[in-house]
């Protein structure tokens, strides 16, 4: 078993995702069984979250957020929101499964709202 350092849970509370310290991250199901172990070279998850509809899992890889559809787990979207060098440090889902809309911020304390539906950043508020 390696070190777990980042995990989120599906809201239908069906999978664990778990991303462990050299970069491997696995689903869990609530059975406890292992289904789609995977490494990530390369890339370390400083935060990952589900969309609050399941079907999306967002990871945020140093200064951007990778968007994948949880059931293949296929890349469906990539983005830098703040077009910065800064380090992503917690990302979160709008709370609303309709809006499918992700809010970022970074280490300089940037906050950010990416739209995944039109694919693009619709707010942002720059402090650092």
């Amino acid at each position: 078993g390696e070190e777990i350092v980042n995990f989120c849970v599906c809201p239908e509370e069906k999978y664990i995702v778990t991303f462990t310290r050299i970069q491997w991250l696995d689903s869990i199901t609530v059975n406890k069984k292992t289904t789609s172990p995977a490494k990530l070279n390369g890339n370390f998850a400083n935060d990952i979250q589900f969309s609050p509809n399941g079907r999306h899992i967002a990871f945020a890889f140093g200064n951007s957020v990778h968007i994948f559809t949880f059931e293949t787990m296929k890349r469906t979207h990539t983005y830098n929101p703040t077009n910065s060098k800064f380090v992503i440090t917690k990302l979160q889902w709008h709370p609303n499964p309709d809006k499918l809309q992700i809010i970022t911020c970074d280490m300089q304390r940037n906050i950010a709202v990416f739209d995944y539906i039109i694919n693009k950043v619709v707010a942002i508020s720059e402090v650092g």
